[in-house]
């Protein structure tokens, strides 16, 4: 328990200047308020840029539309399972 409220306090404290932005104006911070974006990685490491951009993990954040699903997902072939409890915390 006193590691989640320490992890629960240190999360908090990190999006502090977040928070802040959000109580001033009201609203949310927009995505590029608080993310740099791939494209600061480019600048000074673009060859694994490169790799990454064409990498599912570099498509993963695409807009969704039925055309990128047909041509991108494949149906589950199986229903997924999960676990109540991660097996790691057993």
């Amino acid at each position: 328990m006193k590691k989640v409220v320490v992890s629960v306090w240190v999360s908090v404290w990190l999006a502090r200047p977040a928070l802040l932005v959000a109580e001033q104006s009201h609203s949310l911070p927009s995505a590029s308020e608080v993310l740099a974006g791939s494209g600061s990685c480019r600048q000074c490491h673009e060859s694994f840029y490169q790799l990454w951009a064409i990498s599912r993990h570099g498509l993963a954040m695409q807009p969704y539309s039925p055309e990128f699903a047909r041509e991108n997902l494949t149906p589950a072939q199986a229903p997924t399972k999960a676990r109540a409890t991660p097996k790691w915390t057993r």
